[in-house]
């Protein structure tokens, strides 16, 4: 065989192995739409229930603040020297929102991590394969944690307005600051009261959770549902 003949030989092996790769890239593409295809359409992409309202550690969190910090919060509308009430409720909003969808990127990672397994992936040809599977699971954890970060500025935000614009609560708790013994659990009582009489401030807050998961996590998984699935992962 002539030196010719042995490099058109390789030419040809190669573009063999080529289209092999190519025809499992797109054969992996199918696969990934049907895990996350299943994902949707089992509802498993939802957001937890909340376990308890996150007010209620917000509450909690006040016995525990100093009695001086809790007249400084009161004396400013919520916004103490020390304490930032609404920053307070910021970081709890966005553990709890973490807590409420780690369980639906968890469900998506397992069935892809099930696919990165299998044997075929394994083969030299599966390398594009592979590195797409690899780069959405890197994307599931970008997702969410984009997510997350516009939770506690949401959650900021939100109490904030409502909470601002009752100037006579924060004029009453501020008032009762000198009148004896028991001034944090009564602000403490008063904060829970507050937010009792007051849940479609809270409903509509949670229902802005959801409106932000399901733009910032469930449009972009939807988004590998459409056809002509270039091979790159999306970004939101």
């Amino acid at each position: 065989m002539t030196r010719d003949e042995i490099a058109h030989l390789d030419a040809v092996v190669d573009n063999l192995l080529a289209d092999i790769g190519k025809a499992h890239f797109v054969n992996t593409q199918n696969r990934v739409r049907e895990k996350i295809s299943h994902i949707l359409t089992t509802e498993k992409e939802a957001m937890d229930k909340a376990a308890a309202p996150t007010w209620l550690k917000l509450v909690r969190a006040i016995d525990h603040f100093h009695a001086s910090s809790i007249w400084s919060i009161a004396r400013g509308n919520g916004e103490g020297r020390s304490v930032d009430l609404y920053q307070v409720f910021a970081e709890f909003l966005r553990e709890d929102a973490k807590e409420r969808t780690t369980r639906p990127t968890l469900a998506l990672r397992t069935l892809l991590e099930e696919l990165l397994s299998h044997e075929d992936m394994r083969r030299s040809q599966m390398k594009q394969s592979k590195s797409f599977v690899l780069e959405i699971i890197a994307m599931i954890d970008r997702q969410h944690e984009a997510f997350l970060e516009k939770c506690g500025p949401l959650g900021l935000s939100s109490l904030k307005h409502a909470f601002q614009l009752d100037t006579a609560f924060w004029d009453q708790c501020a008032q009762l600051w000198g009148q004896g013994g028991g001034f944090r659990a009564e602000i403490s009582k008063r904060v829970e009261a507050w937010f009792r009489r007051h849940p479609k401030i809270t409903e509509r807050l949670d229902d802005r959770l959801r409106d932000l998961w399901n733009e910032m996590f469930v449009d972009w998984l939807r988004s590998y549902l459409v056809d002509n699935i270039d091979g790159v992962a999306r970004t939101s």
